[in-house]
């Protein structure tokens, strides 16, 4: 798979919880933020183009630290709940001159072409702003200049296209300073003329920003503008200062201002150090989309797009809105008897989706028990007969079956109206059909797959209904066998074949005895009966035909005990050694006796011979307190032995005594970790009020002074260290002034409050606005 499923990975929170409400929500319920939930998203541009509304967002990567960034993608929706995803239609790679930050962009329409404005770092240093062009909103893009459109030496980020009634273009930018350049027609130059060398750089004026809280002067700006008009005003949305952010508004005349600071629309919220805001009309509705960091596992730098709908108080200024979970209602319903791509969601369990060769995206990365829920689909008055879905299959080691896309109404154990059999498609795309019942009116539909606990069952491409007649004539054959493989070594092994003919009324009926079964290969099988049996090792297709439709399915002969017969088993894990409360993945592997070896992590059973000092919670390890377990791993398939794995861990207190690196903190609010001149990481980017923690600290029976690493290139700040929260009581305060360098390590010591025993410890940064300093290591003494 490209890489784990958010759903699944070790190292990130439960779902159970934030999954309840998507299972449970009723019949044409609002659409659940954040609305893509198998990657992380960020910096969402919204544009409308026909009936459609398209929003290109950053990605943020899965083992990302920093703004980890190399493409961007994008998705469309027709009713702002079901979003269809179109993958990557850009990256760094399409600018031959950039190698990094692949930031927040903005894309607009113009004369029938489509600019993609992105900011990106260059080979040469420093970020610039670049410009792709395509004649599609879904792309290809490509670089339209061959170099920057504008590189002016600082704070070139976060770009938003504009243009206004009259027909000017322009293009805002701009962290800390908010700028503005007068686009030509042509979108990929602009006016020299205009302002300073075609840049105006607004100066950052209470009036026009609002103000830093506890100052006198100084501007909330701090990046992501996005120009928005209604009524004649225009609004100038922005993120404002201090971090983590809010989202705020001014408003103005003209694109070009002069702008009155109109207030809050979001407040700080979450954990995201960050926010975005992207504002757009559509079907008679006004929408903020934004980030947070909802997902599991999210943060400042694994963040999320989410949807609120705007709304506007009669003397035009916006109410304030707050982050939910319900997201924004439905404004269309979804046409089943149109193809439907499969990458079309509006909620998913556990799955991804990948290229397909050719063009277009495909649903992969399968499990038992994973689902797609669509929402708002209308069936109208006679309802559906029949489902067609276009899978692919291949073989598996240990496999013996396909899967099942069970269809489900308004929940995800709702009504079932249909099962659609996915077999081995023998690695070839196939469309496969089953009737429908009782799948009428307007309602949220679930695709929920099952099959065996082998993993990445199969893959599907797109699906559609097929409306009730009231005439009963065929649609299609469904052919099935109850497993697709043969054991060779086995002559009394068979398999059961089944073809059902699918009827336009919602019927079927069983056909085998008169349907017409032939081998393409002579030799490998025996047809009798609807059953097959193995002659010799092979695979082969057969062909089947039946009422004037046609049908065809694979199985395979060979020898079934070296695959399904497992010789050992291995534990893989980072750390025997863990810090009480921490929280490490685990995998369990089996290797089996043809050479294969798989990751059976999902299917083994683990214990803990300790769990008061370590719990085992779904694939992870969960520290609890000071001591030590072993953690037994058993496979167990049918007909074989089970299969053994165990391994010992450690679980211990923070010495406070030794040097603790600060990358290595529980928690934290708004720091980067970057790499240290000194060796290893550090914590960067501190700004007031942020902070890290640092779980189960061990003080022994006291400690005298603590010492702190630090580095700084502006005028410094102050470290608060609290004990057990972020307002606990403060065991030292160490004034730390500029080092003339934001990696130029000194050591600073205070004086420490007297603390004994374990206590969780926080680092806390207090200053003026901007970055205060950065940290390295600690240590008491």
């Amino acid at each position: 798979m490209s890489h784990p499923s958010l759903w699944r990975a070790g190292t990130r929170l439960s779902a159970a919880t934030f999954l309840a409400s998507a299972m449970w929500l009723p019949k044409q319920a609002r659409a659940l933020n954040p609305i893509i939930q198998n990657i992380y998203t960020a910096d969402p541009a919204p544009l409308v183009h026909g009936d459609t509304i398209y929003v290109y967002v950053g990605h943020d990567e899965d083992d990302a630290r920093h703004y980890k960034m190399i493409d961007w993608r994008l998705y469309a929706s027709k009713d702002m709940v079901n979003w269809t995803d179109h993958g990557s239609p850009l990256s760094l790679q399409n600018f031959s001159w950039a190698d990094s930050s692949a930031w927040a962009g903005h894309t607009i329409e113009r004369d029938g072409k489509f600019f993609w404005y992105v900011p990106v770092g260059q080979r040469t240093g420093g970020m610039a702003i670049g410009v792709a062009v395509a004649d599609r909103p879904t792309g290809p893009f490509k670089d339209a200049l061959g170099n920057p459109l504008i590189f002016d030496k600082f704070g070139d980020i976060d770009p938003a296209a504009f243009i206004d009634k009259d027909g000017q273009a322009y293009l805002a930018w701009g962290n800390p300073t908010y700028k503005l350049a007068k686009l030509n027609r042509d979108m990929v130059s602009y006016d020299r003329s205009f302002a300073d060398m075609g840049i105006f750089r607004h100066p950052m004026t209470s009036e026009a920003f609002g103000k830093l809280p506890g100052t006198e002067a100084g501007s909330a700006y701090a990046e992501g503008p996005w120009i928005y008009e209604r009524k004649c005003v225009y609004y100038l949305f922005y993120a404002g200062a201090p971090l983590p952010e809010h989202l705020a508004y001014s408003t103005g005349p003209s694109p070009r201002g002069p702008w009155t600071y109109g207030g809050v629309v979001m407040p700080t919220e979450g954990m995201s150090s960050t926010n975005h805001a992207g504002v757009i009309d559509f079907k008679g509705r006004t929408y903020l989309f934004y980030h947070n960091d909802a997902l599991p596992g999210g943060g400042s730098y694994k963040r999320s797009v989410c949807i609120e709908e705007l709304r506007f108080e009669p003397d035009g200024s916006i109410r304030p809105i707050s982050m939910t979970k319900q997201g924004v209602r439905p404004v269309g319903t979804l046409d089943p008897y149109a193809r439907v791509e499969a990458e079309t969601i509006a909620w998913q369990k556990g799955l991804e989706t990948e290229p397909l060769g050719g063009g277009g995206m495909v649903v992969h990365d399968i499990d038992d028990g994973d689902y797609i829920r669509v929402m708002n689909v209308d069936f109208g008055e006679n309802g559906a007969a029949a489902f067609t879905a276009n899978v692919l299959y291949d073989t598996r080691p240990r496999a013996w079956r396909g899967g099942e896309i069970e269809l489900r109404l308004d929940r995800v154990d709702g009504p079932l109206i249909g099962t659609l059999p996915v077999g081995y498609t023998a690695g070839a795309w196939k469309s496969e059909t089953t009737s429908v019942t009782d799948a009428k009116g307007t309602r949220d539909l679930y695709l929920v797959f099952k099959g065996e606990t082998t993993g990445d069952l199969f893959k599907i491409d797109h699906w559609k209904f097929s409306p009730k007649t009231s005439e009963q004539r065929i649609a299609a054959l469904q052919s099935t066998v109850d497993r697709y493989k043969i054991d060779e070594a086995n002559p009394e092994d068979r398999l059961r074949l089944k073809v059902t003919a699918i009827y336009s009324d919602g019927t079927s009926k069983d056909i085998t005895s008169s349907a017409s079964i032939n081998p393409r290969r002579e030799g490998i099988v025996t047809v009798e009966k609807g059953f097959v049996t193995g002659k010799a090792a092979g695979e082969v297709s057969l062909d089947i035909a039946a009422e004037g439709f046609d049908d065809t399915i694979a199985v395979i002969v060979k020898d079934l005990k070296p695959e399904r017969t497992p010789l050992a088993a291995r534990f893989s894990l980072r750390d025997r050694d863990m810090l009480t409360r921490a929280v490490q993945p685990f995998q369990v592997t089996v290797g089996f006796a043809d050479g294969h070896n798989e990751d059976l992590t999902h299917a083994v059973t683990c214990t803990s011979s300790a769990p008061e000092v370590l719990r085992v919670e779904k694939n992870t390890l969960v520290a609890v307190r000071e001591g030590s377990a072993t953690i037994r791993a058993v496979f167990h398939d049918d007909g074989v032995e089970p299969i053994t794995a165990q391994i010992a861990v450690a679980v211990s207190d923070r010495d406070a005594f030794g040097q603790n690196e600060f990358e290595d903190r529980n928690a934290h609010l708004g720091l980067i970790v970057e790499d240290s001149t000194e060796a290893g990481k550090n914590l960067c980017d501190g700004n007031n009020g942020e902070w890290c923690r640092f779980d189960a600290v061990d003080f022994g029976s006291g400690a005298k002074s603590l010492d702190v690493r630090v580095a700084s290139a502006s005028a410094g700040g102050t470290l608060e260290v609290r004990l057990d929260s972020v307002d606990g009581p403060v065991i030292a305060t160490i004034p730390i002034e500029g080092t003339r360098g934001w990696q130029n390590w000194v050591t600073k010591t205070s004086e420490i409050r007297e603390v004994t025993g374990t206590h969780d410890v926080f680092f806390k940064f207090a200053g003026g606005p901007g970055v205060l300093f950065n940290v390295n290591w600690w240590k008491v003494r």
